[in-house]
């Protein structure tokens, strides 16, 4: 049950970083493209 807690968290977590880094990267370079690559990579 921890182990999908965990997972269920971490999604979650990502999902939402990726989302903001894609708001951000829309607003500073107009292309939200490069979001995805940026948060895989960290």
């Amino acid at each position: 049950m921890l182990n999908i807690l965990s997972v269920f968290l971490g999604g979650g977590i990502g999902a939402t970083i990726r989302y903001l880094t894609t708001k951000l990267c829309l607003h500073y370079f107009k292309i939200g493209y490069p979001a995805t690559f940026i948060v895989n990579i960290t």
